[in-house]
């Protein structure tokens, strides 16, 4: 039995339709902050491939800024600990799976990922099926672009909408494009019960600061040409 980790994306939809077989266990964790784009796509993906997919979903507030007292940041990133990878490990384990092989999506073309991804539990072995047999973007571009039901975002609204990995210049051209995106990042950060002590996603500037340059900007930036400024290793 092998465990797949689907983010809701393209790369882990495809392993998981190239690997899976009857028995194994798809997971996608719902962190709540995700484009509403990704929850239609991994109901379609279940639905047209028959292939079941356990949603694991959380509350950002609860299990991330009151669990741990702290906005996460770059250099904190509770959020991917506690809301994906301790979680699963939970479920898996409610099941009474405590030994077994794990799958995560990332391509040929992320050796980066592939190398620092950390190993969090003795008993779990990771693969990158993807890595292994050399599969890149392009590949799975491809394959997607002739599916009726594929994502219609663009690739920089993948995983949670405004995530700090994304870098301040993409956020605000995502700020740009949709406004209310930013509301509840910047409730976060000023309700005086969540962060008390006043906490910031980004070093040095708030989000409503990152909203107000956003609706500021003379230029009208284009979302398809935003790439990630940091590597994500979030996977389940």
């Amino acid at each position: 039995m092998k465990v797949f980790h689907f983010s809701g994306g393209h790369s882990s939809a495809y392993m998981t339709l190239l690997y899976y077989q009857d028995g194994d266990i798809v997971i996608f964790c719902d962190t709540g902050r995700e484009d509403p784009d990704t929850y239609r796509f991994v109901r379609d993906f279940e639905r047209v491939n028959s292939i079941p997919v356990v949603w694991l979903s959380g509350d950002w507030r609860n299990d991330v800024i009151r669990k741990e007292k702290c906005i996460p940041n770059r250099f904190k990133r509770k959020c991917t600990i506690n809301m994906k990878i301790k979680r699963a490990r939970r479920y898996l384990r409610s099941i009474g799976l405590f030994s077994y092989t794990q799958l995560v999506g990332f391509r040929f073309d992320e050796p980066t990922r592939v190398k620092s991804y950390r190993e969090y539990w003795k008993k779990v072995k990771t693969e990158f099926p993807l890595y292994n047999d050399r599969i890149i973007e392009a590949e799975i571009n491809l394959y997607w672009i002739g599916q009726f039901y594929c994502l219609k975002i663009a690739a920089i609204l993948k995983n949670c909408d405004l995530c700090f990995q994304k870098g301040e210049a993409a956020v605000m051209v995502i700020i740009q494009n949709a406004p209310e995106k930013a509301d509840k990042w910047i409730e976060d950060e000023e309700s005086k019960e969540l962060n008390p002590k006043g906490y910031t996603y980004f070093k040095g500037v708030t989000m409503r600061e990152l909203k107000n340059r956003a609706l500021s900007l003379s230029k009208v930036y284009n979302l398809e040409e935003m790439t990630s400024k940091f590597s994500c290793t979030c996977h389940a």
